[in-house]
């Protein structure tokens, strides 16, 4: 893989397909030209897929291979965006071994495990680096029944199944803006909006990854005593709702709860050194008063489950120090591209945060190509397992 190189850009304002195409054509020329090995799009939900795989296509050719889907926002070396008509396009050059991808659809029909589980089929028992994307909107925030997810716990599950030996497996669950409504993944056969897609490194290249979490705990560990699916019902014996209120103090709002009330599983030393790496973070996703509960993005807090109150950290400067441990880790190998997804929850417009943790990793990386996405759900290993991940942020740095 030494003659394989990577850039990315991104485009904003001309049509959906133009725009596509602007942004596609600036990474392959930034790239240096030639054949594009593998192209990865993120463009704002807004915008049509039909047209913005057409722009893609037009720019670099119907048979260059594309994985993708929708973003809230888009982040690539010398800029940063969620508005409504950004597209934000990496292209790899050079590359003498294929990219394999892999997709797999049918959430609705089958379920998250057993789209899993074909994925993992797919790519085989001894899979080498994966990177997955996954629609995770499954009704958005104008349906009746408010917002709700396809879920990545049971599709990691299947996927664990197929893949007992995968060697690095990290990504996103895919949204298309700060108040989602849809999503999809852009597969070889067309765009799946209730599926995933993976993609396998070739032999040459490598992906190294580094969790940004941002939280700490706030307090003691509570054990969840009661579920339902994703409603956390009790929290040590009580009422989920009633022990949140006072932990929370008083002037608390449950308005404010959604996307803001940060639980952390502690998947390391329970009375060790506080480690970031060993931490699985959850937000809320909803209160229900009349049943005293909290709706989690994932199913996977269970009775028994120790979780602390989590409280975000304002010092952003922890990022440029993850990101130059990971540059430094690659050892003799050279960067080729870095994949970023990054919770929609961070988003300067959508959080408390002063500052955009985008802006700390374009500058950590420096030269280095980046596209990075706002994403719903993140997919990284925390702990001896990968896990979905909330309020986090996974950087995927890909070298050869």
């Amino acid at each position: 893989m030494t003659d394989a190189r990577a850039a990315s850009a991104c485009a904003e304002g001309a049509g959906a397909r133009a725009t596509a195409a602007q942004a596609a054509a600036t990474a392959l020329e930034r790239a240096g030209g030639g054949k594009a090995s593998l192209a990865v799009c993120f463009h704002h939900g807004r915008l049509d897929p039909d047209a913005v795989r057409a722009g893609v296509e037009a720019a670099l050719g119907a048979d260059v291979p594309l994985v993708g889907g929708t973003a809230a926002g888009v982040i690539v070396n010398d800029a940063l965006s969620y508005e409504s008509d950004v597209v934000g396009v990496a292209v790899v050059t050079g590359a003498e071994d294929v990219f394999r991808i892999e997709e797999a659809a049918g959430f609705s029909e089958h379920g998250e495990e057993a789209v899993g589980a074909a994925l993992g089929k797919g790519l085989g028992p001894s899979a080498g680096d994966v990177f997955l994307m996954y629609s995770s909107i499954r009704t958005g925030l104008t349906d009746p029944g408010g917002l709700s997810l396809w879920f990545g716990t049971p599709l990691l599950a299947g996927l664990r199944g197929a893949l007992p030996e995968v060697r690095t497996l990290a990504g996103a669950g895919l949204v298309d803006s700060l108040q989602p409504s849809t999503s999809h993944v852009f597969a070889p056969s067309g765009t799946l909006r209730d599926g995933a897609v993976a993609v396998e490194m070739p032999d040459g290249v490598r992906m190294d990854v580094s969790v940004l979490h941002g939280c700490r705990p706030a307090g003691a560990y509570h054990e969840i005593t009661c579920t339902e699916g994703p409603l956390v019902l009790e929290i040590d014996g009580r009422p989920a709702l009633d022990v949140i209120d006072e932990l929370m103090g008083p002037g608390a709002s449950h308005d404010d709860y959604p996307f803001r009330l940060i639980l952390g599983v502690n998947r390391g030393d329970p009375f060790g050194e506080f480690d970031p790496a060993e931490y699985q973070i959850r937000l809320c996703l909803a209160v229900v008063p009349e049943r005293r509960a909290l709706v989690m993005f994932e199913p996977d807090l269970q009775a028994g489950s120790k979780v602390q109150l989590m409280r975000i950290s304002y010092e952003l400067g922890y990022i440029g120090r993850q990101v130059e441990e990971l540059v430094a880790g690659l050892g003799g190998r050279r960067p080729l591209l870095a994949l970023y997804a990054d919770c929609a929850g961070r988003a300067q417009a959508a959080s408390p945060l002063e500052e955009e943790d985008g802006d700390y990793v374009r500058a950590a990386l420096g030269d280095i190509p980046l596209l990075g996405f706002y994403s719903g759900v993140e997919v990284a290993r925390v702990g001896d397992q990968v896990q979905p991940l909330d309020w986090t942020g996974v950087l995927c740095l890909l070298s050869a």
